[in-house]
């Protein structure tokens, strides 16, 4: 969690600094082995983007351990960045299915690190990439490409009701919360109403003549 510390109401930030960091830590290691990989097969171009992608990594994993501030732009900058390098991969690769995996891995994460507004628009950025370059370079058919995208659409179907799950769960735990936070300053507030009438009460007893006479026997 970048060494941060977290209270009750940053879980949901916890969990997603967290995965961030878990996976620049598995992509950072990897991406330098397929730069290695890429330069020794004369593949040039695509081994400095991994190259550039691997310095990035690297710079972004330290910067966000200084502030929770920018979390959000540091996320918003590597899907960004991720997204050219699995499209330059994509559009590279002899095997289009290969490339298909890594966007659903992209679009997937993207909904639980930036929510469904940024996971939307990957999603369909990455669509319209796949079936021009379906069209494009693998000269396949308008039916053969909807036909490859149709897991697309079944990631964010399932994506977009598991986040929208996810955020009915949250609106119902801070009403809940909500809630509780009244009832108990309530029951806070009876209890010294109480206090006082038992006080109140006391000084009554001690100035009355049966007070007086319990204490002279």
């Amino acid at each position: 969690n970048s060494g941060f510390s977290f209270d009750t109401k940053e879980y949901e930030l916890k969990l997603k600094y967290i995965l961030f960091n878990s996976l620049l830590l598995i992509n950072i290691p990897l991406v330098s082995l397929a730069t290695i990989f890429r330069f020794s097969n004369g593949q040039y171009t695509q081994a400095f983007f991994d190259l550039v992608y691997v310095l990035l990594g690297l710079s972004t994993f330290f910067m966000a351990r200084k502030s929770k501030k920018y979390f959000s732009v540091f996320v918003k900058f590597v899907i960004a960045y991720s997204f050219f390098i699995v499209a330059l991969t994509y559009y590279a690769a002899l095997n289009p299915i290969a490339g298909i995996s890594w966007f659903v891995v992209l679009i997937m994460t993207t909904f639980f690190l930036s929510g469904n507004k940024t996971g939307s628009v990957v999603f369909f950025l990455s669509f319209i990439f796949i079936f021009t370059t379906g069209i494009d370079k693998y000269n396949l058919s308008a039916i053969q490409n909807i036909l490859g995208t149709i897991p697309f659409f079944v990631t964010l179907i399932f994506m977009y009701f598991f986040e929208q799950r996810n955020q009915n769960l949250k609106k119902q735990l801070l009403e809940l919360n909500y809630a509780l936070r009244l009832r108990n300053d309530d029951l806070v507030s009876k209890v010294h109403s109480s206090n006082t009438e038992l006080l109140k009460l006391q000084e009554i007893l001690d100035k009355s003549p049966i007070s007086i006479v319990i204490t002279d026997i």
